[in-house]
């Protein structure tokens, strides 16, 4: 039979996002694909809107921001970030959005399908509105090691899951103790993890393997 025809895909770049200071180790869509959470190794998340000129950025750890996630609720725009300070923090943007411009970004250029090069846009412009927050809505206690990933368990809004270098799995209850709820042993470090609805985690380490717990 004939092999079917590979798919015609085009990539353009339609703007780039500044303010980082340090590498970004991670970047992460909304729910609802307006919003772009980035960690960096200049211990901020910065949280960009893709229709505004406007961004937050957040300030309260104290060495490099390893990874960020969106809680799962749609329409709720909070997020939980790890790092190497060896803390976990939530984050609940929706003061600091109530404070997004009216005025729109203008609409991309259409990509051109009688030509294979795009123009790279210029950043945004520099009348790009930042508001600064410093207080996140939970911090907890200090894990053992450096935290390497985490993620909301969509089973349960409330509840965090990190890996961390110290090779723990810890599970975070933001309504209870900052220390965790549940703590479980690996044999390597927890470099990755991906969480689904079912309340299963999937777990990448340093010896090479995938677990699901």
């Amino acid at each position: 039979s004939t092999p079917p025809k590979p798919m015609n895909l085009h990539l353009s770049q339609l703007r780039t996002l500044t303010g980082h200071k340090g590498a970004v180790y991670t970047a992460k869509f909304s729910n609802c694909g307006n919003w772009i959470a980035s960690a960096s190794l200049d211990q901020t998340i910065r949280v960009s809107s893709l229709q505004k000129r406007f961004e937050i950025s957040l300030q309260d750890h104290t060495l490099a921001v390893s990874d960020v996630g969106w809680n799962p609720v749609s329409g709720l725009l909070e997020i939980v970030s790890g790092s190497f300070d060896k803390t976990v923090r939530v984050w609940d943007l929706q003061t600091a959005t109530s404070e997004v411009p009216s005025s729109s970004l203008p609409p991309p250029p259409s990509p051109s399908s009688s030509s294979s090069t795009t123009s790279v846009p210029s950043s945004l412009a520099s009348d790009q509105q930042t508001a600064v927050m410093t207080t996140p809505v939970f911090t907890s206690s200090a894990a053992a090691g450096f935290i390497q990933c985490v993620a909301y368990l969509p089973s349960d809004q409330h509840v965090i899951v990190a890996g961390s270098s110290h090779h723990e799995l810890l599970l975070f209850d933001k309504r209870a103790s900052k220390r965790p709820v549940l703590k479980i042993l690996n044999d390597s470090k927890i470099n990755s993890l991906e969480t689904v609805k079912d309340g299963k985690v999937v777990t990448g380490d340093a010896n090479g393997n995938l677990k699901v717990w």
